[in-house]
């Protein structure tokens, strides 16, 4: 009787460790892939330079975004993304059969983009220089297309102790189209892609399941894809708030490899170009002032 209790104990500890792996793998914290906005500065005309800066939060994870972007002649547009996921370590203790075990897990990665491309007003309703509304946009109706390249990396910590870096770059068609209204604008971009997993960069011994992730990204790739960014703008000429969401459709990896395919963030986009026109007609008008007192 004691041999068959001692033996029922093993057992049942047999089933606890296994259901308490598999609950491990189920419940990963780890990611291999996060999109980054689309080209939303929405550049529309010769001399343009503007600049944004936004954040998010991702599953615990923050996210940092910067962009800038010139047009140094009318029809074009130049324009570079950098973003951040900061990194995010997380602590787990459990006990198992009396002893406190602890896990640390941590994932973090950055990208960046630079595009080229053009723009083309449909319609525009310029604001007039005698008009008192030095603040309010232009309003208008404008496409653009753009495309890019990029690279990034993502590195994850594993329970174990193991790690791995995964390095990618990606090309990128952008077509939007954005309407412009004086303190308001929303702009809707397609986006086409590809997605390359160059290599992996791996130390300790990784798990079974994070191993055949690590497999499928660079056996299989390039990975093709479609999404969307849906980008609104409130605010005025020199300075606004911008709210955008952007997502990636990549169903060969979604359904097996943990990765997020949708991003939001919210930020602000500064007018260079405008803050200096702002200061220099400042400047002139009070030059004029005090010339016309001398008088």
């Amino acid at each position: 009787m004691l041999q068959l209790t001692t033996t029922y104990r093993i057992e049942f500890g047999i089933v606890c460790t296994l259901c308490l792996l598999f609950l491990l793998s189920s419940c990963n914290r780890n990611f291999y892939y996060a999109p980054n906005p689309a080209n939303t500065l929405g550049l529309s005309e010769a001399g343009d330079v503007k600049i944004s800066g936004g954040t998010a939060k991702q599953n615990e994870r923050r996210v940092f975004n910067l962009q800038g972007g010139i047009s140094p002649l009318k029809h074009l547009g130049i324009y570079g993304n950098y973003q951040k996921i900061q990194s995010n370590v997380q602590v787990n203790e459990y006990s198992l059969f009396g002893t406190t075990h602890t896990e640390v897990t941590d994932n973090y990665g950055e990208q960046w983009d630079v595009g080229i491309g053009g723009y083309k007003e449909l319609y525009t309703k310029k604001i007039s220089k005698e008009a008192d509304t030095p603040y309010l946009n232009s309003s208008g109706l404008f496409l653009d297309g753009y495309l890019s390249y990029g690279q990034g990396n993502i590195s994850n910590l594993y329970y174990n102790g193991s790690t791995s870096k995964m390095s990618f770059k990606r090309y990128q068609l952008q077509l939007g189209t954005q309407l412009k209204l004086n303190i308001a604008s929303i702009k809707y971009s397609l986006l086409l892609g590809s997605l390359d997993y160059e290599k992996a960069l791996l130390t300790g011994e990784i798990g079974t399941s994070d191993m055949n992730n690590i497999n499928l990204l660079i056996e299989r790739d390039p990975y093709f894809y479609r999404g969307y960014n849906l980008n609104l703008e409130l605010g005025f000429r020199m300075l606004r708030y911008y709210f955008s969401i952007t997502h990636h459709n990549l169903p060969d990896i979604n359904e097996q490899v943990p990765i997020h395919s949708s991003m939001f963030q919210a930020g602000l986009i500064f007018e260079l170009d405008e803050f200096y026109k702002l200061f220099r007609n400042k400047s002139s008008n009070t030059s004029k002032t005090t010339e016309a007192e001398k008088f």
